[in-house]
């Protein structure tokens, strides 16, 4: 029988975790793996400056400036300083607003685990402003973001969080404490109590995202709480305030109280397992992934046979068990908010019909409200595929026109997934769509530029001007 001494010897997860997180060197990773964290930073920075000015960032603007706090790392967009943690909650709102930011998915039992990884690049870069690290550091810490966030939903093993009650966002109570410890050059013994302290404080509701309720401006704060809460759990064991070490498998912690013991603890720590960073997937639509396979669909369509809403008397979408259950509930039948309709199918075929694109561009309140999109959103039915289940981001859109043809499309591997993945020049496309509504093509080029070789950067705060576009 184990007794606290015998578990007190035992070397914990959660140090086992840190000690890699914190061990890791860029030039020890393999090419292929520092060219995807580059990649993947310029994706994240993009949707980030693609969200500045929505409504969950104007908000969060004005009660952190309430609030205030020193002057240490730069807000994208008004290019103000604020505390690390004030800056990593703003910018880690502007990146999870438009729901274009990367996704990283898993199959677990018959479902999946998925999370949008690069959710800790706003937390990374502002420490690592406040430090001076250099581009590389900063992107070795992203790596190991990316590395440990996917580990977590790997050792999910029949059941992922979703179905467990909580949001997959919960993941960052234990991740962000290492990246925070590394990025403040902590020991290993005050990182592993950050990471007590976060993790055994932290989770996160799954109602914050699931199939019968609405989205709310709180979906754009899940990460971000966590990687503020993570900062402070890091600040404070900085100082030698101590978490529980065996928070993870400890009795009452993370295993037991969230999984019921079902979770793999053995692939948090599981030594020379392939970067998982290598099958990220980008986005080249402006919505929730599971929609991806049949809004690809339907834009094949209507662009190749020149549709018209007119030319259309009804559509079927065809899409897993899971996708037509998280993005075709009554919740989310008449959007009326961004929240809303980045996850409802009949919003976001209808606009694809219309507007031939899903981008930034389709979400306002007039368009929610516009009768001709809700006249096109009645002519929608959705229906499940089970064949697609395997493929979650599958789908196939049937589209009967008024003349009597019938026309179908069925896209397996949309663009972004790793059996279709978008190029660099597709990633900088997506970049420069954004970007360039505040900024000059000149200016989003210097931007680019700078970004791609992040790794030779050798000062992490040069990249603070090149944010600044908004002078008002």
């Amino acid at each position: 029988m184990d007794t606290i001494e015998s578990k007190q010897r035992t070397e914990s997860v959660s140090r086992r975790m840190v000690r890699w997180g914190l061990a890791l060197r860029w030039e020890d990773l393999p090419r292929e793996v520092q060219h995807e964290a580059r990649r993947a930073l310029v994706d994240s920075m993009g949707c980030a400056i693609g969200g500045y000015g929505c409504d969950a960032h104007r908000i969060a603007q004005r009660v952190l400036d309430r609030l205030g706090g020193a002057a240490e790392a730069t807000v994208i967009g008004t290019g103000a300083k604020t505390s690390v943690l004030n800056a990593a909650v703003l910018n880690g709102i502007m990146l999870r607003y438009l729901d274009y930011n990367d996704v990283y998915v898993v199959p677990v039992g018959r479902m999946v685990a998925g999370g949008h990884l690069g959710e800790v690049i706003p937390g990374a870069l502002a420490l690592a402003e406040t430090r001076h690290a250099s581009g590389a550091e900063f992107l070795t810490a992203v790596v190991a973001g990316y590395e440990l966030s996917a580990r977590m939903l790997h050792a999910c093993k029949e059941t992922p969080f979703a179905n467990r009650g909580w949001n997959t966002d919960s993941r960052g109570a234990v991740v962000m404490p290492i990246l925070a410890g590394r990025l403040l050059g902590l020991d290993e013994e005050r990182t592993v109590n950050a990471v007590g302290i976060s993790a055994s404080t932290g989770m996160i509701l799954g109602i914050l995202d699931t199939d019968e309720e609405a989205n709310t401006l709180a979906k754009n704060f899940r990460f971000p709480s966590a990687t503020h809460r993570a900062i402070l759990s890091t600040y404070l064991a900085e100082e030698g305030f101590t978490g529980p070490e065996r928070v993870l498998e400890g009795q009452r912690g993370f295993v037991e109280a969230v999984f019921r013991g079902d979770y793999q603890l053995e692939k948090l720590t599981a030594p020379d397992v392939p970067f998982h960073l290598l099958a990220n997937r980008y986005k080249p639509i402006a919505a929730e992934s599971t929609a991806h396979g049949h809004l690809s669909a339907t834009l094949h369509l209507v662009r190749t046979h020149d549709l018209k809403p007119s030319d259309i008397e009804a559509v079927t979408v065809r899409a897993g068990t899971r996708g037509i259950a998280h993005t075709g509930d009554a919740a989310k039948r008449h959007p009326m908010d961004k929240e809303t309709a980045d996850h409802s199918s009949w919003y976001l075929t209808a606009v694809a019909i219309m507007d031939r694109e899903v981008s930034p561009r389709q979400y306002s309140r007039e368009r929610y409200t516009d009768p001709a999109v809700e006249s096109l959103m009645s002519r929608i039915t959705l229906e499940v595929a089970p064949e697609f289940d395997k493929l979650p981001m599958a789908g196939e859109t049937v589209i009967r026109t008024r003349s009597g043809a019938t026309l179908t499309h069925r896209v397996l591997h949309p663009k972004g997934t790793r059996d279709n993945p978008m190029t660099d020049d597709e990633i900088s496309a997506k970049f420069r769509d954004m970007a360039r509504v505040h900024m000059s093509e000149a200016r989003v080029t210097q931007l680019l530029e700078h970004l791609w070789t992040f790794d030779r950067q050798d000062d992490v705060a040069a990249l603070a001007p090149l944010l600044a576009f908004d002078r008002t």
